[in-house]
Parts: C-alpha cells; structure tokens; sequence
C-alpha cells in the first residue's frame, strides 16, 4: 500500500521533536478546486491543510499548506505553499516530497545526476548515522538498503532502468531551488520484512526519490516558502 507523494511537513524523518516525517502527510486535507480540460493538461488539484486544534497541540504555530497539482499527458506539475499565518512569531520547518517510483527491478535500476549541485554529489548516509561520503560521478545502484540524503543535489534528476543491457531514462525530476536536496531510498531485502504495508519482495517495484529541504529554515510570520516539483515520463530508447 505505500506509493505516491506523501508530504513531510513541519518535521523530514525523525529529526526533530515530531512524529517521523511530521503531521501533514496523516491528516485530512481540504479540496479547494477541481478542473479538467484547462489548456496544456487533462487535469489540476488544489488542497490545502490548515492548522487546527490538534496540530496546535503538537506543534503550537499557525499556518496554512497549499498543494497544486496539475496532470498532462507524460507530466505532473506539483507546487507546494507554505503559510506562516501568526501576526507575531516564526517557525522553523523542513520536509521533503516523498516521492514513490515504479520500476520493474529495482536492482535493475539507477539515479543519475545527483552530482550536478554545488555540493558535488555529496550525501548523508541514514544506514550509517548519517555519516558523509561522495558520489562523484552522481550515479546510484541498489544493492541492499539505501538511505542518503544528497546535499544540495541540483535540480535535474533521472530515474533509468535497465532493459536489453543497456540503461535507459525513464523518469525526468526536476525541482526548484527551494527543495535543494534528494533523499534517495529503498529499504532493500532485510528491512522490508519487517515493514507491515510491505508485501513479500515488493521492495524491488520501486524507487523513492524526493526533493527535500533537510536542513531546517525559519519563516517569518505572515510569509511564504513555496517551491516546485515536475515528475516527467520519458520514452522508453532501449525497447
């Protein structure tokens, strides 16, 4: 049953004084508007999360979350608002996109371009308690459980699989410079046994790879943090 976009908000993993990845990703949103046929896609979505009593009592800052989501024929469009709605306080705030990837292997797959930032494809290895290393050519395979955190990535990521001996690019990430990292994941053989929404070896039928703001930033009150997300499907070359 994992798939999708879940959103981390206020808190990304388990850093902070939250439940895992924050509040926003279990609650109930509100749909503001629907519309389909507009010019350039099939469909678009707006929710929005709002704070309440029982985020207040976790997490005592108001605030407003606006989600849009526009649909094309090989294209998802997402931009994410965040709302610091107090007249008189800030609040700090990380998260990620959460971003779940079909693949037909993933030991059979690979992430390219995560070299491409200012950072030079370094990463924060989550297996390893967060402990730093380089990927210098910017490319990752899945071999057991992976968990890193590529530190000001870039913004320009691909998701290939390999078919017929050669690998070839399925899926085009692009994110804005407000999400300046990738969370790259997949829990591998060992872990997934222990993951209950998890099936007998569903682990090798995706990839996680989720634009991210790790570190922690402030927002002032009455302003905004907004930032984009485009997911494009990319032909198959190799067929």
């Amino acid at each position: 049953i994992r798939g999708g976009i879940p959103i981390c908000w206020p808190q990304f993993g388990p850093h902070g004084p939250l439940q895992q990845h924050g509040f926003a990703r279990n609650s109930i949103w509100n749909l503001v508007e629907t519309s389909t046929g507009t010019e350039n896609s099939f469909a678009k979505c707006v929710l929005s999360l709002e704070s309440s009593e029982d985020t207040l009592k976790s997490w005592n800052h108001p605030f407003k979350l606006t989600l849009t989501a526009i649909l094309s024929e090989n294209n998802l469009e997402l931009d994410w608002n965040v709302m610091n709605t107090s007249s008189d306080s800030e609040f700090e705030m990380s998260g990620a996109l959460h971003s779940y990837f079909s693949v037909a292997d993933v030991t059979k797959s690979r992430v390219t371009g995560l070299n491409s930032g200012t950072d030079k494809g370094k990463y924060l290895d989550n297996t390893k308690n967060l402990s730093e290393g380089i990927t210098e050519d910017g490319t990752v395979y899945f071999i057991g459980e992976f968990d890193r955190v590529y530190l000001n990535s870039g913004n320009e990521l691909i998701v290939e699989e390999e078919l017929n001996g050669k690998y070839s690019p399925r899926i085009k990430i692009t994110k804005s410079v407000d999400l300046p990292d990738a969370v790259v994941w997949n829990p591998g053989a060992e872990k997934s046994q222990d993951m209950k929404d998890l099936g007998v070896d569903q682990y090798t039928s995706f990839v996680c790879v989720e634009p991210a703001l790790f570190n922690k930033i402030s927002l002032s009150p009455n302003s905004k943090w907004n930032a984009s997300f485009n997911i494009k499907a990319l032909k198959n070359t190799n067929a």
